[in-house]
């Protein structure tokens, strides 16, 4: 890859347009995190792994690790750079696209509900694995649109637990706009915050702005002066 195929970036390492060397036409997304934790780095491959193949998330296809104590050549480093290999998603996310159609007009209820479903059967596939996984930053960026609008993928599994039987989390966790109450005040949570994360992205859908719930939270979490570059 070169930096001139990056396709984005975030906390947890940059993605970048790739090909294989042996025959170019084969391209991929790979996702390239540096860092010194490596089990916390393997958790999204993992995850992914463990959830299998759904139409609506992201088809995960190999992880590649250099460095650290799982590579000779790099004994003497602690710091490791691991790969995760992804099929190339070259859509927008959903985000961009829905604000691209808001600036024209506003996004029906009948634009809506196919993008809506196919989220809705992804959350179900892993919330139905046994035991079941929560993805916990659920939002319209992490939500790939194919070119022509028809597909939607779930991305970005880095911060995805699986639950163990009967257990729930406590730990904050996602975007702060798009997290359940229960999420942000610390309190215990399992699946359920999922969907409300879900219902967040689908409101944004109709509306082109976040619940208004989540926007009075911000107001007073910042003493009635939120942001005034927010994008929402």
């Amino acid at each position: 890859h070169s930096k001139d195929n990056k396709l984005g970036s975030g906390s947890f390492g940059s993605v970048y347009k790739c090909s294989l060397c042996s025959d170019e036409s084969k391209i991929f997304a790979v996702k390239v995190v540096i860092t010194e934790k490596m089990e916390d780095a393997l958790n999204e491959s993992a995850n992914l792994e463990s959830i299998g193949y759904h139409e609506n998330i992201v088809q995960y296809i190999e992880t590649c690790i250099y460095g650290g104590k799982s590579c000779r050549k790099y004994a003497d480093s602690i710091t490791c750079r691991i790969y995760i290999v992804m099929e190339l998603l070259e859509g927008p996310n959903l985000q961009d696209a829905v604000s691209c159609i808001a600036s024209i007009k506003p996004y029906s209820e009948a634009d809506a509900k196919p993008i809506a479903l196919q989220l809705c059967r992804a959350v179900n596939h892993l919330h139905q694995r046994k035991p079941p996984f929560v993805h916990r930053d659920i939002k319209p960026e992490n939500s790939m649109v194919s070119t022509d609008g028809r597909v939607i993928k779930l991305i970005d599994f880095g911060i995805t637990k699986r639950l163990k039987s009967g257990a729930a989390m406590t730990m904050g966790a996602g975007t702060p706009v798009y997290r359940a109450p229960e999420v942000s005040a610390s309190d215990s949570y399992n699946t359920p915050a999922d969907c409300y994360s879900l219902g967040g992205t689908i409101y944004f859908m109709l509306t082109g702005s976040h619940p208004s719930y989540i926007r009075a939270s911000l107001d007073n979490l910042f003493d009635g002066d939120a942001p005034a570059s927010s994008p929402w």
